[in-house]
């Protein structure tokens, strides 16, 4: 079809193609998460679990700061690691994506499922890479050993995600996070607002 168009409509064309593909990715997402919800329960519906997050993580010594946006949380204090973590197989997680639309909490598109975290969890490519770097190195160990702390300085919960495609995922979130390890499993909600910039 381009070889019966005169070179001008070829050149437009083609021009066309090029800006639309090259605008795939470049929208950015500014996500704040709610640091009120911070490991929430998940819903009976949603919870596949058979222990509760808060038996896995203490998080009694975390204190945040609101700063003067009134939007981003800093988070410091320290994550204590209360379960004996079994090293013989596997942290395994999954992640399902709601949107809030007309006070019901539908599906979207986003899922995330990791066989190994530990081993995804040092991937400078997973969004969380940039958690990561907050913490110590001689702090992250994957699987952790019953005792471990993470200790959090300003971890913020405003994050902004650059160069992905657009996805119809903006407005109000939540996050079902499942988690499995030997005959373990838990479960936790995590909520947050979507805005593209």
């Amino acid at each position: 079809m381009l070889l019966s168009l005169p070179l001008s409509r070829v050149f437009f064309v083609s021009l066309g193609l090029i800006i639309g593909l090259a605008s795939i990715g470049c929208t950015v997402y500014e996500i704040i998460g709610d640091e009120k919800s911070l490991l929430a329960t998940c819903d009976p519906s949603e919870d596949m679990g058979n222990l509760a997050m808060n038996d896995i993580v203490d998080l009694s010594d975390l204190s945040f700061t609101l700063d003067e946006d009134m939007e981003t949380v800093y988070v410091s204090g320290d994550v204590k690691v209360l379960l004996d973590i079994p090293h013989n197989a596997p942290i395994k997680m999954e992640v399902e994506v709601f949107r809030l639309e007309r006070g019901t909490w539908m599906p979207t598109i986003i899922t995330i499922k990791r066989n190994n975290l530990c081993e995804s969890l040092k991937d400078p490519r997973e969004f969380w890479h940039v958690y990561l770097m907050q913490i110590s190195k001689g702090q992250i160990k994957c699987p952790p050993d019953q005792g471990d702390i993470y200790t959090l300085n300003n971890l913020t919960n405003h994050l902004i995600i650059k160069n992905l495609p657009r996805w119809d995922i903006e407005g109000d979130l939540k996050a079902i996070v499942h988690f499995s390890i030997d005959k373990h499993k838990s479960c936790t909600a995590v909520y947050s607002k979507v805005y593209v910039k």
